[in-house]
């Protein structure tokens, strides 16, 4: 059980806590460009309800660094974006995934690293254990 998990459960009981986290599926898709915006899409295929942390994701809007971006030259960009202190989530931190659903949120990238190299992007998001408990995206190329 991860902090996060157990600072919640302990908090506000066991059923507050993520659930189900290994069913669930994260997709990225480039829906626009210029300027460089993406749709996070975090999907729950499985049989059960599933809750996650929307800490660390763009369902939070931008607040962490939760992409990896490569620039043309395959070199990391810095995320230049807030950095948010948190003590421990409370219950409207989380989504609720019945089977079948979906949640998702744009994210623009401009704003948050800075200005953008010309050529092509390669950008993933990149889950976060400790905090949302998600799994990674499959990098997407932004032309």
């Amino acid at each position: 059980m991860g902090w996060l998990q157990a600072a919640t459960a302990a908090v506000f009981g066991a059923s507050a806590a993520p659930q189900h986290l290994e069913q669930l599926v994260v997709e990225l898709e480039v829906v626009e460009a210029a300027p460089p915006t993406l749709l996070l899409r975090v999907r729950n295929p499985g049989p059960a309800a599933a809750r996650f942390c929307r800490w660390h994701t763009p369902l939070e809007g931008s607040s962490s660094r939760f992409l990896e971006v490569r620039g043309p030259d395959g070199v990391v960009l810095r995320y230049q974006g807030v950095m948010r202190k948190r003590g421990a989530p409370t219950a409207e931190h989380f989504v609720d995934l019945a089977p079948g659903a979906i949640a998702e949120a744009r994210y623009a990238l401009g704003a948050d690293y800075g200005p953008l190299p010309a050529g092509p992007l390669t950008v993933r998001f990149v889950g976060t254990p400790g905090v949302n408990g998600l799994p990674d995206s499959a990098a997407v190329v932004i032309p």
